[in-house]
């Protein structure tokens, strides 16, 4: 059914899609992950505009234990498949308004190495802010201060270093 390039633009049919996924994501997630790496899937319409987002987001909620190997993937899968701002999208979403106090050290890997592949992404500097990885909060404050930043990534940049509650002030200064 994600093959089905017609539905893309269909009221409902994105969504029941993503529903069935969604059942499987969980329950057999090694299946789930076999269908979107399958072939051009990864790249199609329903995929790239309703699932990529919304597959990181519920991998990302997914209990501790199982969801580091999950958020890996859907990291280094969307990096080499040029989607990472989806992946990231999504996970940004699952965290939406919190910060986690402990990274286990296969994610806060993953993470950087995204960071590092994606160095001009705010969003990717905004998940690791949001991760409490070491450096973040120095990272965001540049990426927030730097008129080249867009003026809605600075202002998530800025949320999300009021959000994480890091210890200490610091300032921005965001001339516009």
């Amino acid at each position: 059914m994600l093959r089905h390039d017609e539905d893309v633009d269909d009221v409902q049919m994105p969504l029941l899609i993503w529903w069935a996924i969604e059942d499987k994501a969980i329950s057999d997630t090694d299946r789930v992950l076999r269908m979107v790496q399958a072939g051009d899937l990864w790249h199609r319409p329903l995929m790239t505009r309703f699932i990529i987002e919304r597959l990181a987001r519920r991998f990302y909620r997914k209990e501790p234990t199982r969801r580091q190997p999950l958020v890996r993937f859907c990291l280094q899968h969307a990096r080499q498949e040029k989607t990472v701002d989806l992946a990231l999208s999504g996970m940004l979403q699952a965290l939406s308004g919190q910060k986690l106090d402990h990274v286990p050290q296969p994610l806060e890997g993953a993470v950087w190495e995204t960071v590092r592949h994606e160095s001009a992404n705010p969003r990717a500097i905004e998940l690791a802010l949001r991760l409490n990885l070491p450096g973040a909060s120095r990272a965001a404050i540049q990426f927030a201060a730097s008129r080249a930043t867009p003026a809605d990534d600075r202002l998530s940049l800025i949320k999300a270093l009021g959000e994480s509650k890091r210890p200490g002030r610091s300032t921005v200064c965001c001339r516009c």
